[in-house]
């Protein structure tokens, strides 16, 4: 390997398969991902997760998706980039409560972070789920 961890490097390949052969990229990341909590390794279990999700999501996949980024976002509470993703996603499944205060949580985050601009896209998703009203 060329210094990257294998988590990354699975990531990596997984990646590249992913625009032809994204069911084969998921189940690549998924065997990684168990191999990862195995180790207890919450670093590798974040990522492999995310990058899962963000597969899943992109073939349509909701559900699976929500799931990886759940267990995402579990091993790393305090990232507010997981926190958005997670929350559009909540959003865009119907899951409107929960997809507010996951979206409140990350512009917490966000602000400590001083990443104003994606506070402002944030804030904006919240404002959104606000007008439509409840569930």
């Amino acid at each position: 390997m060329t210094g990257l961890s294998e988590a990354n490097e699975t990531i990596r390949v997984a990646l590249l398969m992913a625009a032809t052969e994204p069911a084969k990229a998921v189940a690549l990341l998924s065997t990684a991902l168990s191999l990862a909590e195995q180790r207890g390794s919450t670093a590798d279990v974040a990522a492999i997760a995310k990058h899962a999700g963000a597969i899943c999501q992109g073939r349509g996949d909701f559900q699976s998706a929500l799931v990886f980024f759940r267990k995402a976002i579990s091993m790393s509470p305090d990232d507010p980039h997981l926190g958005l993703v997670l929350g559009q996603l909540l959003d865009d499944l119907g899951q409107t409560d929960e997809a507010r205060r996951t979206l409140q949580r990350s512009v917490e985050l966000l602000i400590k972070a001083k990443e104003d601009d994606v506070v402002v896209v944030a804030q904006r998703l919240i404002r959104e789920i606000d007008s439509r009203g409840g569930p």
